[in-house]
């Protein structure tokens, strides 16, 4: 027989790591969504880890919470609690935390580990195989499936889904312009509804788009993206997280806005006969829309992605998340909030590609607009502005001239700028009509043209 010799088995698995993930996993369960694409329960070495994991894994899929005690529950049900050690092997694991900050680490020590065992399994059944003379197989073929097997170590369920050939993308390319000459004057992605909007957009909002719009307090951000979210949700689920508007706020905007009745006599209750009706008309209308609104304040980025699964697995599927505004999220053990806001805005353009929907992120804007003799928004005006542009799809500004100026030719007008747009042309800006008391945008007539005299703040072009 081989006298091939193996490591010691300590050097084969990792007992602190092991235990140190899931010990930093029952602490901060948001450290699961770095590493649950990667690792798996079949990774760990110590039985009793690779039970816990695989419940957590479980709740995780479930968007159900994951702490000590809703794991035990798990498998206290199935019966197996007992076998691990009761909740005192619980409390010995989670006393002797070292914490989450180094949870991915743990993940990759593991499945390096493991890939160890593998290839020494693999090794050893090769020499066994060969020493012992597989005559159903040539040794050529013994030599290839071992190698096939010690090649699928390397493997992990997430990479293969996500890696396509270039010839599958190029066909899928050419598949989706296919299906955009088929489709005609038919809406293709996330319409506005302002024509001259959607034009520049090449029709509108795309699959897997994260969305910025941006704009100074007064400008109608929040207006904008509830007309377009209204109008999706006519024929496709919605889900607007709403961290800064009350419910009856926003619900006063939508009855406004569906049933043209005037806002401020909703906020005072004082409404003719001809709008109560037109009230009611409205209520009906949004019976009817397929909008979910979450009202929870300063939300993280795992919080909105579980609700998001939760309403894509109720509804089959998600059309559009609206996200109000980027600046209210929070996310944990960020180092500074310039770090914090590229996790957020990175997060989102994750949530948006898991999601295949767009994802519409109102953004505030600096107060340096205010300083300017220009007060059209400009790129540096963004907040924190680096990861969002870097993350950004689109990048809209909503401006209107009449905010600054009440004497403005442009009084009832609203201009949108294209700041960014990664599919089609950048450093436009068009023009819709803005009804505050409506809440709502809308179209310009046909054939409508700028006033002829000067604006008060001429603007030079593009957002540098």
């Amino acid at each position: 027989m081989s006298d091939m010799t193996f490591p010691p088995l300590p050097v084969l698995y990792s007992e602190h790591s092991e235990q140190a993930l899931i010990a930093g996993l029952l602490i901060d369960s948001y450290a699961l969504d770095r590493i649950a694409d990667q690792l798996l329960p079949r990774h760990f070495f110590l039985p009793e880890c690779a039970l816990v994991y695989s419940v957590m894994l479980g709740l995780f899929h479930d968007n159900r919470p994951i702490d000590v005690v809703t794991v035990a529950e798990v498998l206290e049900r199935r019966g197996e609690l007992d076998e691990l050690g009761g909740l005192a092997w619980f409390s010995s694991l989670v006393r002797n935390s070292v914490g989450s900050a180094n949870v991915k680490r743990y993940a990759e020590i593991i499945v390096e580990k493991a890939m160890m065992r593998g290839g020494i399994s693999a090794a050893s059944s090769l020499v066994e195989r060969l020493e012992a003379g597989d005559w159903e197989h040539s040794p050529t073929e013994v030599l290839q499936s071992v190698a096939a097997q010690i090649e699928s170590l390397a493997d992990t369920d997430a990479s293969d889904a996500d890696t396509l050939t270039a010839p599958q993308i190029a066909h899928s390319a050419v598949m989706e312009i296919q299906a955009i000459l088929e489709a005609g004057d038919k809406p293709r992605g996330v319409q506005t509804g302002l024509n001259e909007l959607d034009d520049v957009l090449g029709g509108g909002f795309r699959a897997g788009d994260l969305v910025i719009l941006a704009g100074r307090p007064g400008m109608g951000k929040t207006v904008l993206a509830m007309n377009i979210a209204e109008r999706l949700a006519e024929r496709a689920p919605v889900v607007v997280f709403s961290m800064e508007m009350g419910r009856e706020q926003l619900g006063m905007r939508q009855i406004a806005s569906l049933g043209s009745v005037n806002l401020g006599g909703l906020m005072r209750a004082d409404l003719t006969e001809d709008e109560q009706h037109c009230m009611v008309a409205a209520l009906g209308k949004i019976d009817t829309l397929k909008l979910e609104v979450d009202f929870r304040p300063a939300l993280t980025v795992a919080q909105v992605r579980a609700k998001c699964r939760k309403l894509r697995r109720k509804n089959g599927g998600l059309g559009l998340i609206v996200v109000d505004y980027l600046q209210l999220m929070q996310h944990p053990n960020a180092e500074n909030r310039v770090n914090e806001i590229t996790k957020i805005s990175g997060g989102l353009k994750a949530l948006a590609k898991e999601m295949q929907c767009p994802v519409i992120a109102l953004s505030q804007l600096s107060r340096k607009v205010e300083e300017r003799m220009d007060k059209h928004p400009q790129m540096a005006d963004l907040r924190e502005s680096g990861s969002i542009e870097q993350d950004a799809d689109t990048i809209l500004f909503a401006y209107r001239d009449e905010y600054y100026q009440p004497d403005s030719p442009y009084k009832g007008v609203a201009e949108i700028g294209i700041a960014k747009q990664r599919m089609g042309e950048s450093g436009k800006w068009v023009r819709a009509v803005f009804e505050g008391h409506y809440s709502r945008f809308r179209n310009l007539a046909p054939g409508w043209s700028a006033p002829a005299q000067p604006k008060p703040a001429a603007r030079k072009g593009g957002f540098a």
